[in-house]
């Protein structure tokens, strides 16, 4: 009798599972359509925004100093690329006034 008693209890159980199963389901299936949901239409387009600016970039630069004063003759033109070891300025003694006149036709 022991074997019919708990067969007869799996099929009250699965029934009952089954009956929320369906209740949960048919519940969820009949509020969709109870309620109203207003849509609007959709179009594709495209943005685009320009932005203008005026600015500095100041690239990885390093202060060159001497360990005397006097005239400076730059060999390179300010922008221009350099390699390494490149002879870029060089520094004169300051002496007389003719001597730094003459310094300055060489340019």
């Amino acid at each position: 009798m022991k074997i019919k008693s708990s067969s007869f209890q799996q099929r009250v159980v699965l029934g009952v599972i089954f009956v929320l199963i369906f209740v949960y389901a048919f519940y969820h299936m009949t509020s969709l359509f109870g309620e109203e949901i207003e849509t609007y239409a959709a179009g594709v387009t495209t943005e685009t925004t320009v932005v203008s600016d005026n600015g500095y970039i100041f690239r990885d630069e390093v202060l060159l100093t001497s360990s005397f004063e006097g005239t400076v003759d730059y060999r390179v033109q300010s922008g221009v690329k350099v390699a390494e070891g490149q002879e870029l300025a060089e520094v004169y003694e300051s002496g007389s006034a003719q001597t730094r006149e003459q310094m300055m036709l060489l340019d």
